[in-house]
């Protein structure tokens, strides 16, 4: 049985997690009864009938190298260590809390592909920009820690609404900013294919359309 609250804003009853921590418990409970179903312990599959909670990740969330440094100077060194890497490297919280010393080379970052989403081992290149925090790694604290350090910065600098996770969505969107492909931000980001980083789409067309007003401006000028 899954708890439901209610929500604060429309008074509705919701999960009490969110969807994908409902959807992870539900993923266990449908091979329990695969595994009792292949035992014979119960007439049918009825992990068949479970339908998994709807979830939205998408998130519009970007921030620019200024609005990081601010939510940084409100850290401790460690955990802004924590936050130029996210943005930086592009990597996720729980990677960045996997980087031991072996794991940093004289210019690059390998993340095991053990510790990684998609299983599969990638190189970070490592940047001046970056270099001056690798004497944090491995993080002498915890990945609550640090996302409690994030949340009390993130209200100080005036952006509640920000999550850690949005570190690497700006580092896609820097980088398309600055005119990077979507295919070499796949692979810095790690993604398994490009299709993944279709997502930021959109941001690339933006920019391509407001360059291209600049040429409508002279076209009409003349």
């Amino acid at each position: 049985m899954i708890k439901l609250i209610p929500n604060k804003k429309t008074g509705k009853l919701e999960p009490a997690y969110a969807p994908a921590t409902v959807n992870r418990s539900l993923a266990c409970a449908k091979k329990g009864l695969q595994l009792a179903w292949r035992q014979r312990l119960i007439p049918e599959n009825y992990g068949l009938r479970i339908d998994n909670v709807a979830v939205n990740n998408k998130r519009e969330v970007f921030l620019t190298v200024e609005q990081v440094r601010k939510i940084a100077s409100f850290c401790t060194p460690i955990a802004q260590a924590a936050i130029w890497a996210a943005l930086l490297t592009g990597a996720r919280r729980g990677e960045l809390f996997q980087i031991q010393r072996e794991h940093i080379g004289k210019d690059s970052i390998t993340f095991p592909a053990s510790n990684t989403k998609t299983l599969r081992m990638r190189v970070a290149p490592i940047i001046p920009a970056l270099r001056p925090w690798l004497k944090y790694f491995p993080l002498e604290m915890t990945l609550y820690g640090v996302q409690s350090s994030w949340r009390r910065a993130r209200v100080k600098a005036g952006m509640p609404h920000v999550n850690f996770h949005d570190l690497r969505h700006s580092c896609a969107s820097i980088m398309l900013g600055l005119g990077v492909d979507l295919y070499t931000i796949s692979k810095i980001l790690g993604h398994a294919n490009v299709q993944t980083t279709q997502r930021y789409a959109h941001l690339q067309v933006d920019a391509q359309r407001l360059t291209l007003d600049k040429l409508s401006t002279l076209v009409v000028a003349k």
